[in-house]
């Protein structure tokens, strides 16, 4: 069973409870995995839209934008490396 999302996941475990069998430890582990693994990769994309978002409202400025999320401006700049946040382009003046 594939679960791409944790309504899918929900869903597995609630007809896999109504089956009235005791869970196997496989399933049990394959519950445990697809969760944190599920969780994990919603916890990023929030992240990314919240580190885009802040770099917005800032324009850019990364010392701003680094104030408002309470970390270091160099670590700023790592994290937008690590999650492929680009600048999109710039408007041109008139």
């Amino acid at each position: 069973m594939e679960c791409k999302t944790l309504t899918q996941l929900a869903d597995w475990y609630d007809r896999r409870m109504a089956s009235g069998r005791r869970m196997s430890s496989d399933e049990l582990g394959f519950l445990v995995a697809h969760v944190s693994a599920l969780r994990a990769a919603g916890w990023a994309v929030r992240y990314e839209d919240g580190v885009a978002t802040v770099l917005e409202q800032h324009h850019w400025r990364m010392s701003d934008a680094a104030r408002t999320l309470g970390i270091e401006r160099a670590n700023l700049y790592r994290k937008t490396r690590q999650l492929g946040i680009t600048r999109g382009p710039r408007a041109e003046l008139s």
